[in-house]
């Protein structure tokens, strides 16, 4: 049988691994994701960023650059 303390650790370890390896499947979902709108990366990117400064809008907008 195992000490209290040998028991207490065991369970520490294993939830430190679970929480990494939550950690990793959230991080390589994220990575998979892909870029969409505005978002570097995306496709329409460049389309949509001649758009925002066409419209004065988004990061073009005036009152940004003042």
């Amino acid at each position: 049988m195992h000490s209290m303390r040998q028991r207490r650790r065991q369970s520490c370890q294993a939830q430190t691994l679970r929480r990494q390896q939550r950690a990793r499947l959230e991080t390589e979902a994220w990575d998979r994701t892909p870029a969409v709108g505005r978002e570097f990366g995306s496709p329409d990117f460049d389309r949509l960023m001649e758009k925002d400064y066409r419209d004065r809008a988004g990061v073009f907008h005036p009152a940004l650059n003042e």
